[in-house]
């Protein structure tokens, strides 16, 4: 809740952004980095979804995703 007040805009800015971050992405997936808070993107509900169907390597491409390997 603290990092959505602290990150209040959705940084991913993709299509249909409603610009208000409501949710986070986790970059490098939950497991051993759900919170480690460097992984995370502040994010609205749209831009989330569509992070999470997102080909990874276009994900990474676009800075929204980092690789768990590399």
């Amino acid at each position: 809740k603290r990092f959505l007040e602290e990150n209040q805009y959705c940084k991913a800015n993709l299509t249909g952004c409603t610009f208000i971050a409501t949710t986070v992405h986790h970059q490098k997936g939950r497991g051993v980095w759900l919170l480690i808070t460097k992984f995370w993107l502040p994010a609205c509900m749209k831009c989330h979804d569509k992070i999470n169907v997102m080909p990874i390597d276009e994900a990474v491409e676009k800075g929204l995703s980092i690789r768990r390997i590399d």
